[in-house]
């Protein structure tokens, strides 16, 4: 019993250590991650100084024990593997470019969306039907808005016939003082420029 209990420990140990091989010897595969096809001539370098290289299939083998390796290409983000936490298939990224500017050229069609979409809006008001049928009131006395909408007009027409008026223009302080040092005469609504000398 002695016995067996012994060449079991013997063969449970060697079985062990075999996997414990096979675990150091694990062989891996290397590939890009735009292609998914194997990576050759990428550099391995572990924590323990021991490095290896990838051939044509995009393998390679470790033989000896390690925690942690870089692995690298020119042309890829180099980074770090754990022996503890890896897998068979190792996936390289590769190096983006960035551009830092980008000038676009064109119309600006949201602007001309919107210009359209007020010019349908303005006419739409215009256009806007009137109520149909009998009314009684023929000659406007009834209606309080209409009254007070002229009033609003009138008003908004002599303020601004106010602000054209040829006295306020020269009582502007800009205008009296692009007159003085131009010796320019000022045109009104034209915002044109006439010579005086």
């Amino acid at each position: 019993m002695v016995l067996f209990m012994l060449t079991s420990m013997v063969v449970k140990a060697q079985q062990v250590d075999s996997m414990a091989q096979k675990q150091k010897e694990r062989i891996y595969c290397v590939i890009s991650a735009e292609g998914k096809v194997p990576m050759r001539d990428v550099v391995i370098h572990t924590n323990t100084e021991h490095w290896a290289m990838t051939d044509y299939t995009g393998r390679f083998m470790m033989k000896y024990d390690w925690d942690s390796a870089t692995v690298s290409k020119p042309g890829f983000v180099e980074f770090k593997i754990y022996a503890k936490s890896i897998q068979d298939t190792i996936v390289m990224i590769p190096n983006a470019r960035h551009i830092s500017e980008v000038e676009v050229w064109g119309k600006d069609m949201q602007q001309q969306n919107l210009d359209r979409l007020s010019k349908s809006a303005r006419d739409a008001a215009k256009d806007a039907a009137k109520p149909g049928g009998i009314q009684v009131d023929m000659l406007g006395w009834m209606d309080r808005r209409g009254k007070r909408d002229a009033k609003h007009l009138k008003k908004a027409a002599e303020v601004i016939d106010s602000l054209n008026s040829k006295q306020d223009i020269e009582e502007d302080p800009i205008i009296r003082a692009y007159i003085k040092t131009t010796g320019k005469k000022y045109k009104g609504k034209e915002n044109t420029t006439e010579g005086s000398k």
